[in-house]
């Protein structure tokens, strides 16, 4: 998580990246990891910038999960710190 934090932009590519490979699975897959991709997709928005939220491929999926999110980011970002 801390080489996430020292790099957002590459953070960001990375996300919507694999969010954007899930498309060959089957539904129920694809919908799981994309809705997990989504979620620490925001997370990192929190944690980083909120708006990048709307950098993301699928803006109504990303701004319906911030709660959620939220509760993500407590649990992967907010003690982590920026080493820069």
């Amino acid at each position: 998580n801390k080489l996430w934090v020292n790099n957002p932009t590459g953070t960001y590519e990375l996300l919507k990246s694999r969010y954007n490979s899930f498309d060959s699975l089957n539904l129920t897959n694809k919908l799981y990891r994309k809705l997990r991709c989504t979620l620490v997709y925001d997370a990192f928005s929190i944690k980083d910038n909120i708006k990048n939220i709307f950098r993301f491929p699928n803006k109504i999926l990303a701004i319906t999960c911030l709660p959620l999110s939220y509760i993500v980011y407590l649990k992967k970002f907010k003690e982590v710190r920026n080493t820069q």
